[in-house]
């Protein structure tokens, strides 16, 4: 959030985390909630993909933002 009288961006995001998983690995997020980062060679330089198990195995949900 801009804050117009004092020219500053106001923190607006709070992240669980202190760093992202590295390439190749998992991070648990919650039980059965796994997270991990694939890389991309362009500008956007990652996807988040989170893990999610059930009672079947594992599905996966790709958290991007689209228009």
């Amino acid at each position: 959030m801009l804050n117009t009288s004092e020219k500053t961006v106001l923190p607006l995001l709070r992240f669980p985390f202190a760093a992202p998983p590295a390439t190749g690995e998992c991070m648990e997020v919650a039980p059965g909630i796994l997270w991990t980062r694939i890389p991309l060679p362009f500008r956007l330089d990652h996807v988040n993909i989170y893990l999610i198990e059930d009672d079947d195995g594992w599905a996966g949900r790709c958290h991007v933002v689209g228009n």
